[in-house]
């Protein structure tokens, strides 16, 4: 199934800010591949966010907060300078083998991030992390599959109590709001 083309038909985004990337550049400065759900995820969506509740980290922006070889290169730096566990207990945090290597931004506490435990990106689970260190929630299958199904409410994931969990269902308004790459006041 085409969960890009899903997400695209519910949140009908526009053309705004959407680039080009050179994905074996990208590939290679990371030291991994990256999934192809979440590569069509940019290409068709941009820099933006969801719903005003979260976005998808990209490649090769202005804001390093918003970028996601920055985001992977500072948490690799600051889980290097402690337990190999520190950021998220009880994961290792990439590129440890298995490591967790965040590919989304959100405000709310949350750290959307892939499990790297297989050679084959396509094979990696989403793990859903509060900010708390106590709770996670781990989803097999792609980013845009998980996006697609919290967001059409098809699951509940109680590490996200916006959408469900202790304080219930939130109906999302299906709204993806583009953001200039330099928006240093965002995230």
């Amino acid at each position: 199934m085409d969960w890009v083309l899903k997400l695209e038909s519910f949140f009908r985004p526009g053309a705004e800010l959407r680039k080009d990337h050179d994905w074996r550049s990208v590939e290679a400065r990371l030291g991994t591949q990256l999934p192809l759900d979440y590569k069509k995820l940019v290409e068709t969506f941009g820099l933006g966010e969801f719903s005003g509740y979260m976005g998808v980290l990209v490649p090769d922006v202005v804001n390093p907060r918003l970028d996601l070889l920055a985001s992977a290169e500072l948490e690799g730096r600051e889980n290097g300078d402690t337990d190999a566990t520190r950021l998220y207990p009880p994961f290792d945090v990439y590129p440890q083998s298995g490591g967790l290597l965040c590919w989304s931004f959100c405000g709310y506490g949350q750290s959307f991030l892939w499990k790297t435990d297989s050679a084959d990106p396509e094979k990696w689970p989403v793990v859903v992390y509060a900010d708390d260190d106590t709770k996670w929630f781990e989803f097999e299958g792609g980013a845009a599959e998980l996006l697609y199904r919290v967001f059409t409410e098809e699951i509940t994931v109680d590490v996200i109590p916006e959408i469900g969990g202790d304080e219930g269902a939130q109906i999302w308004e299906p709204i993806f709001r583009p953001i200039s790459e330099s928006d240093r006041n965002f995230r």
